[in-house]
């Protein structure tokens, strides 16, 4: 073999190696890329996951709020009833006061 025979082997040789290296590379591109797509879905996942809980939270925020309402509704009823018919026996009384005063005033004619 001559010496350009030989230095084309080692040149076929050397780019055969390179044309590996660049394969395991892109190999490698491919392998990245692949993570980086599943890093990504995860985090999406994630983010669906918490938007879900924070909507079951603020769902269990909103009915616990309307039951409270609801039960101081309830209360605030009861007190207004309580005042009417405080307010009513007190008229009953005041009534029942002048009926008195009427009747045991004495029948002077205005002057």
């Amino acid at each position: 073999m001559s010496e350009f025979e030989i230095a084309s082997l080692d040149y076929q040789a050397a780019t055969l190696a390179i044309r590996k290296i660049g394969l395991w590379i892109a190999a490698a591109h491919v392998a990245v890329g692949v993570l980086q797509a599943a890093v990504v879905g995860y985090g999406i996942h994630a983010m669906i996951r918490a938007n879900r809980d924070r909507a079951a939270q603020v769902d269990a925020q909103a009915r616990a709020a309307d039951r409270r309402h609801a039960e101081n509704m309830r209360r605030l009823d009861a007190i207004i009833e309580g005042q009417a018919e405080q307010r009513r026996a007190s008229d009953a009384q005041t009534r029942a006061l002048m009926e008195l005063l009427e009747r045991t005033a004495p029948n002077t004619p205005p002057a």
